[in-house]
């Protein structure tokens, strides 16, 4: 049985959104830090299923927040991150920028710990929470197909990630242009299923890295 994670799986679970097929003997756990987008991804997946495409049987949804994510060492064999590091978080930031909320939760923003860029601060450690949890040999997964809101703090992770000496990296290029099509056939179509349809960004990028 292959484990599967998503980190910030929003409201519709990664391999519904990108039209990939896993196995019904996969485990899918989907964790999100608001609740309506789980109870919407639970909606999502339960459609699929109905729709007699292939689903997850063993499949879980958690409230949770990813930067400290409340799973174990060496637990995944994959983790996904979709679109996630260009998501606009500082939504969810009081109007001072200094801590974070969702329903009864509240942190501190994790600003003065990463050079003061929150953006950085804030998913910095979704990524080595992400590194921390995967078995050696499986694979983070890194899909945005959306705006990127702190584009900086983005580029830098995506730039730290490719040189960790504890990943192999790979940008899957065959992936992004089959997504590209697809995205493009769902706003033909008026069918993109996503809160930030005009905000689409013109190309995909995926970015697998395996760990050693």
């Amino acid at each position: 049985m292959k484990t599967i994670l998503e980190i910030g799986g929003g409201r519709t679970p990664y391999f519904i959104r990108y039209a990939i097929p896993l196995a019904e003997s996969d485990r899918y756990i989907c964790l999100d830090v608001d609740e309506k987008n789980i109870e919407s991804a639970q909606k999502t997946l339960l459609a699929h299923k109905e729709a007699g495409k292939p689903t997850p049987e063993e499949h879980s949804f958690i409230v949770g927040d990813a930067s400290v994510l409340p799973f174990p060492d060496r637990f995944a064999d994959s983790v996904v991150i979709s679109n996630t590091l260009s998501a606009p978080i500082h939504r969810a930031w009081d109007k001072k920028g200094t801590k974070v909320k969702r329903g009864e939760n509240e942190r501190p923003i994790l600003s003065d710990q990463y050079d003061g860029d929150p953006f950085y601060a804030e998913r910095k450690p979704i990524i080595e929470n992400a590194i921390r949890s995967l078995k050696p040999g499986g694979v983070l997964q890194i899909y945005t197909d959306l705006i990127v809101y702190g584009k900086h703090s983005y580029d830098k992770i995506l730039a730290e990630l490719n040189m960790d000496s504890r990943l192999i990296a790979k940008r899957n290029i065959e992936e992004e242009i089959r997504i590209d099509s697809l995205n493009s056939q769902k706003i033909a179509n008026d069918e993109f299923c996503c809160c930030f349809r005009a905000e689409v960004l013109p190309e995909c990028e995926v970015y697998e890295f395996v760990k050693r």
